[in-house]
């Protein structure tokens, strides 16, 4: 699921876009119908970030084909076959005006941030210009079949 993220008017000093993820539902079970241990939930409460430019209205997006995107949610190898569940997981985006990242906010490429600057750490920011936008996406899956069943997953963003 692609996003780009654009402010309604040039950041003249530049900013952040801080976007704190939650995993707000997480149901697995095995074919049988035991619970799946989980692995996934720590790593989904946490704050990531875009830098705007001075006078830029959108953080540099991403090529992937023909999609241009500034943030895309993605959940590679966590419907494994034998497995059958669904999740839910929101986002809420803030424009904060700043020059720099506040402290703690570091690149872990192999967490769900990938190559963006995140923090476990709730960082308490303040002065955030505009709304919240909140995205939602839920995903279900069943590979408890002899050919893995279909994913399906649906987006909902809004204004708040």
């Amino acid at each position: 699921m692609f996003i780009n993220w654009v402010l309604s008017a040039p950041a003249e000093h530049g900013g952040i876009i801080v976007q704190h993820i939650r995993l707000m539902k997480r149901k697995v079970y095995h074919c049988d119908g035991r619970p799946t241990r989980s692995a996934e939930a720590p790593y989904y409460n946490y704050w990531e970030a875009w830098s705007i430019a001075p006078g830029a209205v959108s953080p540099p997006v991403a090529i992937y084909g023909k999609a241009r995107y500034s943030d895309v949610w993605a959940i590679m190898g966590r419907s494994p076959k034998g497995t059958r569940g669904s999740l839910r997981i929101a986002g809420t985006a803030r424009f904060y005006p700043a020059t720099a990242l506040p402290v703690g906010f570091n690149v872990h490429p192999r967490r769900p941030a990938g190559g963006l600057p995140a923090t476990r750490r709730n960082p308490h920011l303040r002065g955030a210009i505009g709304l919240p936008v909140l995205r939602i996406i839920d995903i279900s899956w069943n590979c408890c079949c002899q050919k893995n069943g279909p994913t399906h997953a649906s987006q909902k963003t809004e204004i708040q």
